[in-house]
C-alpha cells in the first residue's frame, strides 16, 4: 500500500517540473538549447560528413551513383549558401522595417491618445448642447401648442368662407 501512495504522488517523467530558483531556470533554458539548437546542428553536420565519406569509400558498382547524389546535393548546398548570404540584406532591411514601425507606433501612441481624450470631451459638450437645445425646443413646442389650437380653427374658418359654389 506504501507503494502505490509513494507512485501516485511522484510526478510523472514526461512533463518537466517547473523551475524554483534561478540556478533551476537557467538549467532549464541550457537543456533547451542543447536539444532543440545544438543537437539538430549537430545531426545536419554529421548527415553532411556521412555522405562526403560515402566519396571516400573503396571503388564498388555503385560509387558513381552515389558520387553523383552526394554531388547534388552539395552543389544544392553551395547555390543556396550564396543566396541565403544575398537575401541576408534583404532580410536586415525588412527587421529594420519592423523596428521603424514599432518605434513609430509607440511615438504615435501619446498624440492619438490625447486625441482620443479631446474627442471625448467634444462629444460631451455637444451632447450637453444638444440635450439643452432639445429642452428649449419642447418648451416652445408646448407654449405654440395653443397658437396650434387657433390656428386650425382658422384655417377652417377659411375654408367655409372660401368654399367653391360650385360644388
Amino acid at each position: 500500500m506504501t507503494e502505490s501512495t509513494s507512485t501516485a504522488s511522484a510526478p510523472s517523467s514526461t512533463a518537466e517540473p517547473a523551475p524554483t530558483s534561478v540556478d533551476d531556470t537557467l538549467r532549464l533554458h541550457r537543456r533547451e538549447v542543447r536539444r532543440q539548437v545544438v543537437a539538430p546542428f549537430l545531426a545536419a553536420v554529421l548527415f553532411v560528413a556521412a555522405l562526403v565519406a560515402l566519396l571516400i569509400v573503396p571503388y564498388d558498382a555503385q560509387a558513381p551513383l552515389r558520387a553523383r547524389a552526394v554531388s547534388s546535393l552539395l552543389f544544392s548546398v553551395l547555390l543556396l549558401c550564396p543566396a541565403i548570404i544575398v537575401l541576408f540584406g534583404v532580410y536586415m532591411l525588412l527587421v529594420g522595417a519592423v523596428y521603424g514601425m514599432s518605434r513609430l507606433h509607440s511615438s504615435a501612441l501619446p498624440p492619438l491618445q490625447r486625441l482620443e481624450k479631446a474627442a471625448g470631451a467634444a462629444r460631451q459638450r455637444v451632447s450637453g448642447w444638444a440635450g439643452r437645445l432639445n429642452q428649449q425646443a419642447i418648451r416652445w413646442g408646448a407654449l405654440a401648442a395653443p397658437l396650434e389650437a387657433i390656428f386650425t380653427q382658422l384655417e377652417t374658418l377659411f375654408k367655409e368662407t372660401n368654399r367653391d359654389p360650385k360644388e
